[in-house]
């Protein structure tokens, strides 16, 4: 009944029915047979592919209107039919929609063998805890043990280290030999500045 109303053409016989029932609100003048005959075909060959739920929500629409006196003609009830929305066509749509609803797939971890799926973890293990603290720790202690620009310049000049020192390695004599022509430059700028 509901797929009809909404689907189906009403045909001579539901534009009759949707009509006819207005007659009582709209009177009709007297009309002799040929110009019922006519009348009525003008009706039916405009409006007999559309569905009785479109033509019913169609002339609800017309009498709704305010100025309204008339029953509309054909091709007003047809644009009236085509875009006001139906009851009985939306009805159908969403009963249409939960009957062809395919619910959406689930991942089944049995129908492909040898396929783990991906874990997302949000909270990090107590192994990934304790290395970021080491790791911290470490880059921690390193910043903490470099001194700026500004306190590198304004330094104590360092005496010169005794390449026959034993303790001495090689590698702190070429950083103490390349840091000594900086301090020095420093302490002629200190000078020069007094």
């Amino acid at each position: 009944m509901l797929r009809a109303r909404a689907t189906q053409p009403a045909g001579e016989v539901g534009v009759r029915e949707v009509i006819g029932r207005r007659f009582a609100m709209f009177p009709q003048p007297d009309r002799t047979d040929a110009e019922w005959a006519s009348w009525w075909a003008d009706h039916f060959d405009v409006l007999a592919d559309l569905s009785v739920g479109a033509l019913e929500a169609a002339m609800q629409a017309w009498v709704k209107l305010p100025d309204a006196e008339f029953l509309p003609k054909p091709g007003k009830l047809r644009e009236l039919a085509l875009t006001t929305p139906s009851r009985a066509v939306g009805a159908y749509q969403r009963a249409k929609a939960a009957m062809e609803y395919v619910p959406p797939r689930t991942y089944d971890p049995t129908a492909a063998p040898g396929v783990t799926p991906r874990i997302l973890r949000t909270e990090p293990t107590a192994e990934e805890k304790r290395v970021a603290k080491l790791g911290m720790d470490a880059f921690r202690a390193v910043m903490s043990a470099k001194k700026s620009a500004a306190e590198i310049l304004t330094a104590p000049p360092t005496p010169a280290p005794d390449k026959n020192d034993p303790g001495l390695k090689r590698a702190m004599a070429l950083v103490a030999a390349l840091t000594q022509p900086q301090q020095q430059l420093a302490a002629d700028r200190e000078d020069q500045a007094a």
